[in-house]
């Protein structure tokens, strides 16, 4: 989380405080295996800082190597009002990736509903789909999205969407059933020990 919010030498130092505490675990290989992530997303940041670009290619090169947070910063020193409706969307999509999701989602309704470029549009929409069935956007922003994927005609990520949000509820009725079970024969258990 440290990372994705933009601090990474904390989020190193934790992780190598992980990797040292429990030598030779599955906990030690993965916090290693995110270091190594974190020091080469550094090296792209800085080979990215270091080229001859403008503020706004800098922008997109930082949101096409998953630096959200630097694009973020670029992008909102541009000015929304600057950005191409694509920029927009990164704007935005940037903002969702470093926890900002309320700004993104208003940021997201606002492309949709400026309708400038169709992919932009898309885009958005479909990142208001998942917010709203999958990250806590609530009914209000899954039912804005699904009436719009349908005005789009983004009938398959619509599909694929609810399919994938009726899976994990599935799953969840599933795993509370088994919870159900394992309690109720845990109590016929500890009756049956009981007794004897």
């Amino acid at each position: 989380c440290l990372a994705v919010m933009g601090e990474k030498d904390p989020a190193i130092q934790r992780l190598e405080a992980t990797r040292d505490t429990f030598p030779a675990t599955h906990y030690s290989d993965t916090a290693q295996l995110l270091i190594n992530l974190l020091l080469e997303s550094e090296r792209r940041n800085e080979a990215i800082e270091s080229a001859d670009l403008s503020d706004l290619e800098r922008a997109r090169a930082y949101f096409a190597a998953g630096s959200y947070s630097p694009a973020l910063r670029l992008f909102a020193e541009i000015g929304d009002e600057h950005l191409a409706p694509l920029d927009r969307y990164r704007f935005h999509r940037s903002r969702e990736e470093s926890g900002q999701i309320q700004p993104a989602i208003k940021g997201y309704t606002d492309s949709i509903n400026r309708r400038r470029d169709q992919a932009a549009v898309r885009e958005a929409n479909r990142r208001l789909l998942l917010i709203g069935n999958f990250y806590g956007g609530g009914s209000r922003v899954k039912e804005y999205a699904e009436d719009r994927a349908e005005e789009l005609g983004d009938n398959q990520a619509l599909e694929d969407i609810e399919e994938a949000a009726r899976e994990i509820r599935e799953a969840v009725v599933v795993e509370e059933i088994q919870e159900t079970e394992d309690s109720e024969l845990l109590s016929e258990l500890e009756e049956t020990i009981a007794l004897d």
